[in-house]
């Protein structure tokens, strides 16, 4: 699976549990959650990876939802 799939699920699987972004202030709400939960992996030394998707795939979420 390609990183581009991988942020694609992670945006239907965000969707599927709650709803399309209403306003760009609670897109950047989101997007520093996912981001503060990066921060605690690297601060424990710990793979990142699945936060980085989540990062990217609120990113995307926003860029569609808040046109």
């Amino acid at each position: 699976m390609t990183i581009y799939q991988k942020i694609e699920q992670e945006i239907e699987r965000a969707r599927e549990k709650f709803l399309p972004f209403h306003s760009q202030h609670e897109a950047y709400a989101v997007i520093l959650e996912e981001l503060d939960e990066f921060w605690e992996c690297v601060k424990h030394d710990q793979d990142g990876y699945k936060e980085l998707v989540q990062v990217a795939a609120m990113c995307v979420a926003a860029i569609r939802e808040c046109e």
